[in-house]
């Protein structure tokens, strides 16, 4: 028998090539941006053959993903200067897929400030009405310097003040901006921006880009207590203390206190102190027991000739006594050395009170001067009038030449009458921020309850018409 050897080399069937198809596509590609911080990109991708290479082009600048995996997602930041993007993905096979997409582009600008201490104005903030963006200043378009708002906020001592430049900053040479009062040691936040609010950023839009604001953030170590002594002092006008032990602050809460010290413009002269010292609005926001009363003078005397003002300076006394500086600190700073002073308080309708000697230090805590206590030991006979358990100072002093009288030449009855018309004894002054307001109501009446002549003649004894109430002073 004869076999036949068949040798197969190779399939028996042979099929058509197997082509591999670009079936790469970009599903979503979104920019995502916010206000304090620069957009970035979010992409999701079928298809296609690992690896992949995402390519982002943004104002002519080419960055690139490299050898990501079949399903990339991710966040890839671009540049803040454009506000369009083309995303190109490139898979193993060179099978390509291209989406472009444009976004809101956000400014980031924070206020250029000028932070300054020295011991003659302590920590002062210079503000020039512009802004930086980057190295850049700039300009904002959404509106002028003087009706930006601003908000200051200490972060070490959890305290802050806020409100328009243009009514609580003084404007300097050109555009620039001080803040008001010397800024007490601690870090701050410091905010300066338009009333335009974009859910919890604040932004200004005006087309592309869009301004979106940021604090200054600055630290001062900054201590008064490096360049003289210092005190803390406490205080009570029985004016405002019918009862109790907190003052009342119907001046502050009817709007009637003045931003701007008034004892300069009533004659007064400062040692060492400018005049016209003023304060932010938002000082007279606080309610409650550090609610502001008003404000007062602060001098600092010579221990042995006590008739000797060494240093003065404006002050604000707040309803449970403590007497503040105008910048907010609770310690009065002097510019003189450590050692032992008399301090004394002035009002513009009360009769001053001067401590005896009391020892002053650099310590930036300061000794507390208690003028409420009768245990402090001040200058004179009979300086302070008991309200209760509280030593105050006397009131009805209305036209300020160191005296209370109900009668005779220079009394303090005669000018209340004449305020309020003259002749008719029923009338009133209301709204009205007066010396001649004895109890700092903010209403000037000559009769009735509440009046301010009854004060007076409370202040001289009550019963001797004649008699006359001298301030302790030197």
């Amino acid at each position: 028998m004869t076999r036949l050897l068949f040798l197969v080399v190779g399939p028996l069937l042979m099929g058509p090539a197997v082509i591999a198809q670009c079936n790469l596509m970009i599903s979503t590609f979104t920019i995502n941006t916010q206000c304090g911080d620069y957009p970035h990109a979010s992409v999701h991708y079928t298809g296609g053959t690992a690896p992949f290479t995402l390519s982002f082009v943004t104002n002519g600048q080419v960055t690139t993903a490299q050898n990501q995996g079949s399903n990339w997602t991710g966040l890839f930041y671009i540049s803040e200067w454009d506000s369009e993007v083309t995303l190109t993905i490139t898979d193993a096979l060179n099978c390509t897929d291209t989406r472009t997409e444009t976004f809101d582009r956000y400014v980031i600008l924070v206020p250029s400030v000028i932070v300054d201490a020295n011991c003659d104005d302590g920590v002062t903030l210079t503000w020039n009405g512009q802004y930086l963006y980057g190295p850049y200043l700039v300009t904002s378009y959404c509106a002028s310097a003087s009706s930006m708002r601003y908000s200051l906020y200490n972060y070490t001592t959890n305290t802050g003040y806020g409100g328009i430049v243009g009514v609580d900053w003084v404007q300097g040479s050109g555009n620039s901006w001080r803040y008001p009062g010397p800024v007490p040691a601690g870090g701050y936040f410091l905010d300066i921006h338009p009333n335009t609010f974009n859910g919890n950023d604040i932004t200004c839009t005006f087309g592309d880009p869009v301004e979106c604001f940021r604090p200054y953030i600055f630290t001062t170590t900054f201590d008064p207590g490096d360049c003289g002594s210092n005190f803390r002092l406490r205080a009570a006008l029985a004016g405002a203390l019918p009862s109790g032990t907190l003052m009342t602050d119907q001046l502050r809460s009817a709007g009637l206190l003045p931003l701007i010290e008034p004892y300069s413009a009533g004659g007064y002269s400062y040692v060492g102190a400018a005049s016209g010292t003023s304060i932010p609005a938002s000082m007279l926001t606080v309610t409650g027991s550090n609610a502001i009363a008003d404000w007062v003078v602060v001098e600092v005397r010579q221990p042995n000739a006590p008739y000797a003002v060494l240093h003065s300076r404006p002050a604000l006394i707040q309803r449970d006594g403590d007497v503040i500086d105008a910048s907010g600190s609770s310690t009065i700073n002097t510019p003189l050395p450590p050692g032992s002073y008399r301090i004394a308080i002035r009002h513009r309708n009360h009769l001053g009170v001067m401590s005896n000697s009391t020892a002053l230090s650099s310590d930036p805590a300061g000794v507390l001067v208690d003028l409420t206590s009768l245990s402090t030991s001040v200058y004179g006979s009979n300086a302070r009038v008991a309200v209760g358990s509280v030593q105050c100072l006397w009131p009805g002093d209305g036209n300020g030449n160191g005296t209370v009288q109900y009668t005779g030449s220079n009394n303090d009855r005669d000018p209340i009458l004449v305020a309020i018309g003259g002749s008719v004894a029923s009338n009133t002054v209301t709204n009205v921020y007066s010396p001649l307001d004895i109890n700092m109501n903010g209403t000037i009446s000559y009769t009735g309850i509440g009046n301010d002549r009854d004060v007076i003649l409370q202040t001289i004894g009550g019963s001797v018409a004649w008699a006359v109430r001298m301030q302790q002073l030197p």
